[in-house]
């Protein structure tokens, strides 16, 4: 008999098998079953709900991405958006080096390490039906095949 070890939701086997539990009204399905073939969605889900599993620079560089859309036209003219400037923003090489390539290209990198690195604690809302990938955590309907799993 095999023993499954559970995480959170998971049962997990020897690390290699792993199974997402869903609602008790569903069938449980492996994560292999996420259509990859989705991939840009899959990367725009991950840098946007699972950012709680990005290393310390990568968290550097999205603070100083945000300092420099969002405070540097501000800087000279609010004194609260000079001092959030000041804090974010980065010179660190590590950090520039990175963004050098577009802020698209780092959420794609860093995207892959996450989903390389923590596959196991990653929480993905898939479809139940066809694998897809939801577009929120707590959406209840595919994008994909329009599924409802209310």
């Amino acid at each position: 008999m095999m023993k499954f070890k559970k995480i959170k939701n998971r049962l997990v086997l020897n690390r290699k098998v792993i199974v997402i539990l869903y609602a008790t009204r569903h069938i449980p399905r492996p994560l292999s079953v996420i259509r990859m073939e989705h991939k840009e969605d899959i990367i725009e889900y991950i840098s946007i709900y699972c950012t709680d599993f990005y290393n310390e620079l990568e968290k550097k560089a999205m603070r100083h991405y945000v300092a420099q859309v969002k405070f540097l036209p501000y800087k000279d003219r609010v004194e609260k958006m000079t001092i959030a400037y000041n804090r974010d923003s980065s010179n660190d090489s590590e950090v520039l080096k990175l963004l050098k390539n577009g802020i698209q290209e780092f959420h794609r990198n860093a995207a892959e390490r996450v989903l390389n690195e923590h596959l196991c604690e990653l929480t993905l809302n898939t479809c139940p039906k066809c694998g897809g990938i939801a577009r929120t955590p707590t959406a209840r309907q595919c994008r994909y095949c329009n599924h409802n799993w209310r």
